[in-house]
């Protein structure tokens, strides 16, 4: 797997079980803030 490597903190290291339930949440707040940065634009 391709990829960075990041260190977590202690306490939200303590929240993710895994890698993938990680990337997970990752995936889902990236989701979130291109939505948002496309509804933010002005017409």
């Amino acid at each position: 797997m391709d990829g960075y490597v990041v260190a977590l903190e202690p306490d939200v290291a303590r929240v993710f079980s895994n890698a993938e339930t990680v990337n997970e949440s990752l995936h889902a707040l990236a989701g979130i803030i291109r939505r948002q940065k496309v509804v933010a634009k002005p017409s």
